[in-house]
């Protein structure tokens, strides 16, 4: 680590506040020393959720005017933790059977130095090394945007200034495709917390004072239960491009979050009267008629779909009308003192597993897909036919 009274002091602060852990920050320098084949800068920073992501680098896009231009993610699960004089302290989390409400995932993020930046990189490195204040020149001013000599200080502020931006881009792609993989909503960030920037091994900088990540997890609801995301999965999905969720999506996910909360038999039947609502939308019988999944699969109008998601679709058709058509749920006063007062009882119609229902939202989900790609080639032919 760099041993300088103005970056000691830095690093002492992110500490104190939570920014990061001392094993991470020493990992983090570790890392930036062994990449010396390519010019890369590290970046951290929070959010006041937890992503059950694979713990390995995610590629994303960084920006979508440079093609070229890709960013290295990996997310860390932590906790924050406060003593008994009320400072702060994060924490890595390895393995736990219940999610925590102070539960926040930790971003490290290594992104590949681009044009000039990258060209006079190993300029400010030799500069550093000799003088750790930053006012040894970098670059001369004839070769640099604004024909200004540019000292190591001020080649920082500009990565500083930069990264934010290309960070917060290539957040609009990941996260809409983490909460299509894992069912639950994961928003993007009007500003990053606790954000810092490497740009030397041990080295830390950052271009405002660090906005801590305690008034977002004060303010946000935490989901009891999410699934494991694979780079696979997140790597499909990432396909599809900056996006944001539309209402279907968005419905579908609060669909989800009734599940998670033990309302199965309201989550089922929320998703097919979603669905069908759309599946009439979108491809309309002759009728004005609201026809059921049921009939929509038998008149032929989405044939488009794959075998076994139309088998499904059936499946849950039948299972909603049992619920529908069945004994209504027994509920226990909100007013009793019982432990499940409030909450849906198990009874004959609501035994479908919790696993069925998500299954059958994520069927949802890929109907969707499977639907605007079909709509999508029915433009695309009917203008080449005209």
């Amino acid at each position: 680590m760099s041993e300088s009274a103005d970056n000691e002091i830095r690093v002492k602060r992110l500490i104190s506040i939570g920014a990061i852990w001392p094993e991470l920050l020493e990992e983090i320098a570790d890392l930036l020393e062994s990449e010396d084949s390519e010019s890369r800068v590290a970046c951290f920073f929070q959010l006041p959720y937890a992503l059950r992501l694979s713990q390995d680098w995610h590629r994303v896009r960084a920006s979508q005017e440079d093609k070229t231009l890709y960013l290295y993610l990996q997310a860390r699960t932590a906790r924050l933790e406060c003593d008994e004089f009320a400072r702060l302290a994060v924490r890595e989390v390895i393995e736990e059977a219940q999610p925590q409400p102070s539960n926040i995932t930790q971003i490290i993020c290594l992104v590949p130095l681009w044009g000039r930046r990258s060209r006079y990189y190993s300029e400010y490195l030799r500069a550093v090394s000799v003088d750790e204040s930053g006012k040894r020149t970098v670059v001369s001013g004839e070769r640099w945007k604004d024909r200004r000599p540019v000292t190591a200080r001020a080649y920082e502020f500009d990565l500083a200034q930069r990264l934010p931006r290309l960070i917060s881009s290539g957040l609009r792609l990941l996260l809409p495709a983490y909460s299509i993989c894992s069912l639950v909503e994961a928003p993007a960030p009007n500003l990053l917390s606790n954000f810092f920037v490497m740009p030397a091994p041990g080295r830390v900088i950052f271009n405002r004072p660090p906005q801590p990540v305690l008034g977002a997890l004060l303010s946000k609801n935490t989901d009891s239960e999410t699934v494991l995301v694979s780079s696979l999965d997140l790597g499909k999905s990432l396909k599809v491009g900056v996006r944001e969720l539309g209402k279907f999506e968005h419905q579908l996910l609060a669909m989800n979050r009734l599940r998670l909360s033990g309302e199965r038999a309201l989550a089922l039947i929320g998703t097919l009267s979603l669905l069908e609502w759309y599946l009439n939308l979108r491809f309309p019988a002759d009728s004005p008629k609201q026809e059921s999944v049921e009939a929509i699969i038998i008149s032929g109008r989405v044939n488009f779909l794959p075998k076994e998601c139309r088998v499904l679709l059936r499946e849950a058709s039948n299972i909603r009308n049992g619920l529908v058509h069945g004994a209504p749920p027994v509920r226990h006063r909100l007013t009793e003192t019982h432990n499940a007062a409030g909450r849906e009882r198990d009874y004959q119609g609501n035994l479908v597993p919790s696993e069925k229902v998500e299954e059958i939202i994520r069927t949802a989900l890929e109907v969707f897909r499977l639907s605007n790609l079909q709509l999508r080639n029915s433009t695309n032919n009917s203008t080449a036919a005209s």
